[in-house]
């Protein structure tokens, strides 16, 4: 028996539940390009490009990465858990 997750969710302080595409909106809505993104988390621009286009959901992994990055930004999020929906 196989098992996919499809979405990856971070809970921030608050109780607001991101997905990863979320968060990616958020990063770009601060001005950061798919290109700066990709070289600070390590995730490949190309499937954040996917991501943005809505082809593919993204992984566990990959959410981790976007959400330390937001919590990174000037005004990002301070705490967050992660939970697999």
């Amino acid at each position: 028996m196989r098992v996919r997750i499809d979405c990856c969710y971070a809970i921030t302080h608050n109780s607001v539940m991101d997905t990863a595409t979320d968060i990616l909106r958020k990063l770009r809505s601060a001005g950061l390009s798919q290109s700066e993104i990709a070289r600070k988390t390590g995730i490949p621009q190309p499937r954040l490009s996917r991501w943005e286009g809505g082809s593919t959901p993204a992984g566990a992994n990959d959410a981790l990465r976007l959400a330390a990055l937001l919590r990174e930004m000037p005004g990002g999020r301070e705490s967050s858990e992660v939970a697999h929906a």
